[in-house]
């Protein structure tokens, strides 16, 4: 029984850490097409100003 246990928890914990680098990876392709021309590939300002450590603004 505790084969199995073990099993499914490995299996429910692996899927959510495939998901995020997912999305790690599309959430910087968004920054480097539409806020670093701006921003700076690193965020620390080029035209725009600099934006590292500032969360996001939800409308």
């Amino acid at each position: 029984m505790k084969k199995y246990f073990f099993c499914l928890a490995a299996l429910i914990l692996a899927t959510p850490v495939s998901s995020y680098a997912a999305n790690v990876q599309h959430g910087r392709q968004l920054f480097e097409s539409i806020c670093a021309p701006c921003h700076g590939s690193n965020a620390q300002g080029n035209v725009g100003p600099n934006i590292v450590g500032q969360s996001v603004k939800k409308n």
